[in-house]
């Protein structure tokens, strides 16, 4: 029996992961939205991986798209001013000649997103991203 490959299949402990990711950005939307002073809220998937394995789970960028539809809809089509980050700079291990964060576009494309929800997307390196999502929040009034 050939062992399952992380790289392309959501193995059950990651599932589990995300699953869990799902379900606190869930509650800590609906928190994070009811108070006043919070003027944006910032998500960050710095390593967001392939969006769909090939056993057809979703990875941690599209639940966390998933999470900001199922909130607008459950909250009278309103949600908070988010800004969502998505960066991978690997190649794909799925599909020859793309990148990873090719798919994750593609895919969360096809995920109603509400008109104040900012999605941003790159291939950087983690070490030269993180000072930009830094700014990011700084420059935020």
């Amino acid at each position: 029996m050939k062992k399952p490959d992380a790289k392309v299949e959501m193995l059950e402990h990651s599932a589990a992961k995300v699953e869990l990711y799902g379900k606190y950005l869930a509650l800590y939307l609906n928190i994070l939205s009811r108070v006043p002073s919070v003027k944006r809220i910032f998500i960050f998937d710095l390593f967001c991986g392939e969006g769909v394995y090939q056993n057809s789970l979703k990875g941690s960028p599209l639940i966390a798209l998933d999470v900001i539809k199922n909130h607008y809809f459950a909250n009278r089509r309103m949600c908070p001013d988010i800004t969502i980050w998505f960066n991978d700079n690997g190649q794909s291990q799925i599909e020859n000649g793309v990148f990873k964060i090719d798919r994750v576009k593609r895919f969360a494309k096809q995920i109603f997103t509400p008109s104040n929800v900012n999605i941003e997307y790159s291939k950087d390196d983690y070490y030269k991203i993180f000072p930009s999502a830094l700014n990011a929040m700084k420059n935020v009034r």
